[in-house]
């Protein structure tokens, strides 16, 4: 009976960590272009960050690229995905998904 009852909380948490929705917002500091365009002077990109315990369900995406490359940059063809590691999937589990742990991987060309 133990081991139904674990099955069944663990396929709950991963069904509640399948339905999640990110919402994507910006503050000023950088300009962030979300085209895909070609870009010949950019440097490539590619930033993981994981957030817990926000209920928004929402990623800074400037506050992020602040924090790596600091204020005044501008980025091109910026796209953001919404992951879910072995990692974030134990949080949650031990948690009982009360940490809501997302990892966004962040990606793009930073312009010189």
């Amino acid at each position: 009976m133990k081991k139904k009852s674990l099955l069944a909380a663990i396929f709950a948490i991963a069904a509640l960590n399948g339905c999640t929705i990110a919402r994507i917002y910006s503050t000023s500091g950088n300009e962030v272009t979300l085209t895909d365009s070609p870009s010949h002077t950019g440097e490539p990109f590619k930033i993981e960050h994981r957030i817990m315990f926000d209920y928004t369900g929402a990623v800074d995406v400037q506050e992020v690229l602040r924090e790596r490359y600091g204020s005044g940059q501008k980025f091109e063809n910026v796209s953001i995905k919404l992951k879910m590691k072995p990692e974030d999937f134990l949080i949650n589990l031990v948690t009982i998904n009360i940490a809501q742990s997302k990892t966004f991987e962040i990606s793009g060309d930073k312009i010189r």
